[in-house]
C-alpha cells in the first residue's frame, strides 16, 4: 500500500496525537491501540512497522477478549497488507 495523501498529513498527525491524549485507560482502549498504530504506519508508508503493529493488534484483541472487534477486523480484512 502506498503512503496516504500528503496534503492530509497535518490532519492525520493531529488526530493521532489527539487519540494518544484521549484514549481511555480501559481494556478496549489498550486493545485497539495496535489497530490505530497499524493504520498510521500504513498511512505513513512504513509497511514493515505496520506489519508489526498488525501482529500486536491481533494479539491484543485476543488477550483483551474483544471478539466483536476481532470479527470485524477479520471480516473487513483491515489488517491485510
Amino acid at each position: 500500500m502506498e503512503a496516504g495523501e500528503p496534503a492530509d498529513r497535518p490532519v492525520v498527525d493531529a488526530l493521532f496525537a489527539l487519540d494518544e491524549r484521549t484514549r481511555p485507560p480501559n481494556a478496549r482502549g489498550h486493545a485497539t491501540r495496535g489497530l490505530r498504530d497499524h493504520a498510521y504506519a500504513r498511512y505513513c508508508g512504513r509497511l514493515d512497522e505496520a506489519e508489526r503493529h498488525a501482529e500486536k493488534a491481533v494479539t491484543d484483541l485476543a488477550a483483551f477478549q474483544l471478539p466483536r472487534h476481532e470479527k470485524v477486523v477479520e471480516g473487513q480484512g483491515y489488517l491485510a497488507a
